[in-house]
């Protein structure tokens, strides 16, 4: 395998997880629309360290949320 085919699936799987994540931002409805832009901007502004912060703390709130 190629490191241009290992790079092309890394973007790719980048990209799958970037969709998940803002359709799961964008239906939760336990925060603001505020909220929901600055999570947006800091996905699309950032993308890697966006991602990574959103994973990390924009899903713990939902995550009380559902053991509740």
């Amino acid at each position: 395998m190629k490191l241009v085919d290992i790079f092309i699936a890394l973007i790719l799987l980048w990209l799958v997880v970037l969709i998940i994540s803002i359709l799961t931002l964008t239906k939760r409805k336990d925060i603001a629309m505020p909220v929901k832009a600055f999570w947006s901007a800091v996905l699309f502004m950032a993308p890697v360290v966006g991602l990574i912060f959103y994973l990390i703390y924009g899903l713990r709130g939902n995550r009380k949320k559902i053991t509740e």
